[in-house]
């Protein structure tokens, strides 16, 4: 169980990044877009790969991939791993509830912008965190 939730913390890490990337080439794209004469509408935004995958991993993957996370920590009884898994969660809900009004409250997207970096710290902590804390204690320094 213990290897099974540092895959799902690090299944979040590499797919909270991916997000923040497809975000990223989906302004760049609509930069690239109006630099060459077109012009951006409310529905331009399906023309954009970048924002349409950004949206798949942040609103399906990255919360399957956390409610998963709890679900393991659960049963794997690592020290803090159940909080960790709870407040990825939780960062990981805010997240997508702000990416939901950065469409009516643009300045909003700073905020989830803060929330998807902070979401990767805490994954990439709940990922290196797993191994038991005697076990840690006892391991000979590499």
């Amino acid at each position: 169980m213990r290897s099974a939730y540092q895959v799902l913390a690090r299944g979040i890490l590499a797919a909270t990044a991916l997000q923040i990337a497809l975000v990223n080439f989906g302004v760049s794209w609509d930069e690239h877009a109006v630099k060459h004469g077109k012009t951006l509408d409310a529905g331009s935004y399906m023309d954009n790969a970048g924002f349409g995958l950004g949206w798949l991993v942040g609103h399906a993957i990255v919360p399957l991939l956390a409610i998963a996370l709890v679900a393991v920590a659960f049963r794997a009884r690592i020290p803090h791993g159940m909080r960790r898994a709870l407040v990825i969660l939780g960062c990981t809900i805010v997240a997508v509830l702000l990416g939901a009004v950065t469409a009516t409250v643009p300045a909003v997207g700073v905020l989830c912008g803060l929330t998807q970096v902070a979401l990767l710290g805490l994954a990439a902590l709940a990922g290196t965190r797993t191994v038991p804390q005697a076990l840690a204690e006892t391991s000979p320094a590499v």
